[in-house]
């Protein structure tokens, strides 16, 4: 049996499959999209679908596909797993609770690991990164190498939010077609006009735009999980 260290380092989807950072566990996330075909919701694992596949599916559904957490059963599986191997801890980095009911499914699945008779005293830290993407892989980093420095649950935990208090994540995006429709992110227009004039302006923007042949640029910065500062420029 392979020799473990503990503790044993779980991310959620927020860390792809494919990522060189060396962790022991990836729970991903689903995403939600109506099939352009049936017309059925359909929901897959992130893992079975390409980035270029995701992308397809925003082209061609009149919906845009969107994201949901794992589930608690999801986690338990992953923590099972992991303390057959010999795992008696297990870091679990998750997106902020504010953003994500990952961090709840993460929690219930400890629970559910400890119903378990045998794995009761398999300790579960859930940490909320503030973050997402690079900023998780950072964070990632950063448990790994305080694992191999030999420090305990709690030191690491301690590093992870000295760290986190730092990390400051800026975000370029292309259109601005998704963003407010993905409730993720502050609304890009006046919360005074109605939802209709909304979705309008934001079709009226997005077009003009594409006419134009120049695309508009999003800029966000998040830091403990939530926007900082909003801004939006064309390149002319």
């Amino acid at each position: 049996m392979k020799k473990v260290k503990n503790p044993a380092i779980v991310v959620d989807g927020s860390l792809p499959e494919g990522t060189p950072v060396p962790v022991d566990a990836i729970v991903p996330f689903y995403v939600t999209f109506k099939d352009p075909v049936s017309g059925e919701w359909d929901d897959r694992l992130q893992t079975e679908l390409s980035v270029g596949e995701f992308f397809d599916l925003q082209e061609k559904v009149k919906q845009p596909p969107g994201t949901s957490q794992p589930s608690p059963r999801d986690f338990f599986v992953t923590y099972l797993r992991l303390a057959r191997a010999g795992y008696k801890q297990i870091l679990v980095l998750v997106v902020p609770e504010s953003k994500s009911q990952t961090y709840a499914s993460a929690i219930d699945g400890a629970k559910l690991l400890h119903d378990v008779e045998e794995y009761k005293d398999v300790e579960v830290c859930v940490f909320e990164t503030g973050t997402t993407a690079s900023g998780t892989e950072y964070l990632v980093e950063v448990a790994i190498e305080a694992r191999e420095a030999g420090k305990s649950l709690e030191e690491i935990a301690a590093e992870l939010t000295h760290q986190s208090s730092k990390i400051e994540l800026f975000l370029a995006l292309d259109t601005i077609m998704y963003i407010e429709s993905s409730g993720r992110v502050s609304d890009l227009i006046d919360h005074q006009l109605p939802e209709v004039w909304k979705r309008r302006l934001r079709v009226i923007a997005s077009r003009t735009v594409r006419r134009l042949g120049h695309s508009p640029k999003l800029a966000l910065s998040f830091a403990g999980g939530e926007e900082k500062r909003i801004a939006v420029w064309f390149d002319f």
